[in-house]
């Protein structure tokens, strides 16, 4: 059946762009083809705001052609000396030292060839302007033809032995390790972890809990120890998930006295808005004493000692097993004026990176999407990437894996314009794996705006699986910016998420997600979706921003699998195709939006705003079949499918 419009508003004729090419080049070029308004009919009912249509902007640049660079340095694992020759390789750091040589009137690209193996960096890469690419051409870093480079903040953890009459195994430590992660045989263990009811009946005090509970007393060290709380009621909010340490534990009458970190839990039950604010934890982690499962490791700080109880056919002694050390692989820092830039990175694994602030007294009170409280007064802090660059122009990162990282995967903002994320992989992210733009300058300048960058064909799965509000692909305060045939799965939460501020008037206009395939998401916290936004994505006076031929399906909680939140505006919704979802589309608080020429098999929807626009929306059984040209252009091009 169809559904017509809630607020009786006429249908306006719209011109959907058709997708035909199969080439990169050629898709962008239709892509972002324009979106024209034609005329609205008269309606007694309020219309969205007609302002202009999204105009789009010209596609990504190509990748660099098959050209003979200029210059080309070798580097190896174990590398050394500066000849940076592939006969005598040198360090990554050299070969860099030899291109700020030789980079000043480029007439040519330089390509730094990284033979395999895994680099493991005592102190993060860093790039500035000095490291750039010049007169048009990129200072190439690219693995060796047949060779996985990696670029590790890891160390191996060697000398296991097993505790006598236990199954858990334990390695010493020569220097004391911070680290919040652990990988044997290149997978994730499970930090040790119990259940909150271990804690007996809790009553929430000024500063922690009172329990009935003996227990936490006989834990060796306590302040070690994390309280989780997941989604609704634990965390206030069913959309985050916060966790705060222990500070004291001591003695009362028959139970304990918990006392917590600092500013921690002042963030998380005074500060937060006060229907958001924690109450009683879910879960417990990072204590020896909770260690009981095959595949749980735990590290004592003050023994230097890794314990970890194998699963059935691990051989520690066999395996590779490390710790993350390094918080940051790569930072890249221009200015307004002398950005960093041109560079060109394929074919790297980054890996193995740690956080550490939420050991600390800050912890992690997550207000949405890994943006939390830190300090006092407290402030919002958007969750560090193992990568990092601001002030960055034409940057591409083409080819790439982003595996086994503590915080978020790659962030580009503060500024940045031109830059190409294109067939890489993100996966076993702790958080937000893939971050655009800042969330905390509305109002940049025009040469301090994160605009016009494109983010095309990447597969980002199994992401968040410690920080579970993280999202795939976070867009902030953004313009001109392009999230397209993307596939995005196995999210505790939202898929996509574009603009920031729950009405924030900011510089966002012409952005577009579009061929992007969405599936099973929403998995663990409640209140986001497949594409979910907040704010005014555009204006009457600026060009509006699109949604179009995505295909959402396999979401397993609330809310819209199109979900425009709140001072959600300015937005074409069209063409999209929705699967098993518990609602089709939601919007809440929101305005001048246009949902139309949708399909879904649900015909659940909500409509919470003003001059809302729902016209000419295929729901019910049959609307997939009638929509297959959607499912067979959305996600990952053909030309980037073998990155899976």
């Amino acid at each position: 059946m169809k559904l017509s419009s809630v607020h009786a508003a006429s249908a306006s004729s719209w011109y959907r762009s058709v997708h035909v090419a199969t080439s990169l080049r050629l898709t962008f070029a239709t892509l972002l083809a324009i979106v024209l308004l034609a005329g609205c009919s008269s309606s007694s009912s309020p219309e969205p705001a007609s302002g202009p249509a999204p105009v789009g902007f010209p596609p990504p640049p190509p990748s660099a052609p098959d050209r003979p660079p200029a210059q080309t340095f070798f580097a190896a694992p174990g590398g050394a000396g500066t000849a940076c020759s592939l006969q005598s390789p040198c360090s990554i750091l050299a070969a860099q030292q030899q291109v700020r040589s030789v980079n000043i009137q480029m007439q040519g690209d330089i390509w730094v060839v990284l033979r395999g193996g895994t680099y493991v960096l005592d102190a993060p890469l860093q790039f500035g302007p000095e490291d750039s690419g010049s007169g048009g051409f990129y200072v190439m870093y690219r693995a060796y033809p047949g060779e996985t480079p990696v670029i590790s903040g890891g160390r191996q953890i060697s000398g296991w032995t097993r505790v006598a009459g236990t199954a858990t195994w334990q390695a010493a430590t020569i220097d004391n390790v911070e680290t919040r992660q652990f990988y044997v045989g290149g997978k994730r263990a499970t930090r040790a972890r119990e259940e909150a009811s271990l804690l007996g009946t809790l009553t929430k005090t000024a500063d922690g809990y009172a329990t009935t509970s003996r227990d936490p007393l006989t834990w060796r060290n306590p302040d070690a120890v994390e309280l989780v709380y997941t989604g609704s009621p634990a965390a206030g909010s069913a959309w985050t998930e916060s966790r705060c340490g222990i500070s004291s534990i001591s003695i009362t009458g028959n139970g304990s006295v918990i006392r917590m970190k600092e500013p921690c839990w002042t963030n998380a039950t005074v500060n937060k808005e006060p229907d958001q604010t924690i109450t009683m934890p879910t879960s417990l982690e990072n204590a020896r004493e909770f260690m009981n499962q095959p595949g749980e490791w735990y590290y004592d700080k003050a023994a230097r000692a890794f314990y970890y109880i194998p699963l059935d056919g691990e051989s520690l002694d066999q395996m590779e097993v490390i710790a993350p050390v390094l918080e940051t692989l790569v930072s890249g820092t221009g200015s307004v004026g002398n950005p960093v830039g041109n560079l060109f990175f394929t074919g790297i694994t980054f890996a193995y990176a740690t956080w550490l602030r939420p050991s600390g007294p800050d912890g992690f009170v997550e207000v949405q999407a890994n943006y939390a409280l830190v300090g006092n007064p407290p402030s919002g802090q958007s969750l560090p990437a193992a990568l990092s660059f601001k002030h960055a122009r034409n940057l591409r990162f083409e080819r790439n894996t982003f595996v086994h990282l503590g915080a978020a995967g790659l962030a580009i903002d503060g500024g940045s314009q031109g830059n190409v994320i294109i067939g890489n992989v993100f996966t076993d992210i702790s958080g937000t794996a893939l971050r655009i733009g800042d969330v905390t300058t509305p109002t940049a300048a025009d040469a301090s705006q994160d605009r016009r960058n494109w983010v095309i064909s990447n597969y980002v799965h199994d992401i968040a699986v410690e920080y579970h509000g993280g999202v795939g692909i976070l867009a902030g305060y953004v313009a001109e910016t392009m999230l397209a045939h993307n596939e995005v799965a196995n999210v505790p939460y939202t898929g996509i998420s574009l603009g920031w501020g729950w009405g924030t008037d900011s510089y966002a206009e012409s952005n577009e997600v579009a061929y992007n395939h969405i599936h099973d998401h929403m998995l663990l916290l409640v209140d986001g979706g497949g594409v979910y936004a907040l704010s005014a994505q555009g204006s009457p006076e600026r060009n509006w921003s699109s949604v179009h031929d995505n295909y959402v399906h396999g979401q397993r909680n609330n809310f819209g699998a199109l979900y425009f939140d709140e001072g959600s505006a300015y937005v074409d919704v069209h063409h999209n195709l929705v699967v098993s979802a518990p609602l089709w589309a939601g919007t809440n608080i929101a305005h001048d939006l246009r949902i139309h020429d949708n399909f879904s098999d649900t015909a659940s929807f909500r409509d919470d705003g003003v001059r809302l626009v729902f016209e000419n929306n295929t729901v019910g059984p049959t609307a997939a079949a009638q929509a297959q040209s959607i499912v067979d252009l959305a996600g990952i091009e053909p030309a980037y499918r073998n990155i899976k």
